[in-house]
């Protein structure tokens, strides 16, 4: 990833992390995809580019957040 997907990608995988740590410890395999999708669309929102989430970095950002 380059440029502005990595930027997004950065700031959804430090949300994930944040919400995986405070928020729901355990998110359940089922609810992943969505909560990838929601978090990629807030980082989106936040850093103001609009980058869709390929399912590349759908992988990369739900590998990185992790503790």
């Amino acid at each position: 990833m380059h440029g502005n997907e990595r930027v997004v990608f950065e700031n959804a995988a430090n949300l994930v992390r944040l919400h995986t740590w405070f928020v729901e410890p355990f998110v359940k395999a089922s609810e992943n995809d969505a909560l990838l999708d929601t978090l990629w669309l807030k980082a989106s929102e936040e850093t103001g580019i609009s980058v869709e989430l390929s399912r590349t970095a759908k992988t990369y950002v739900g590998f990185f957040a992790r503790p």
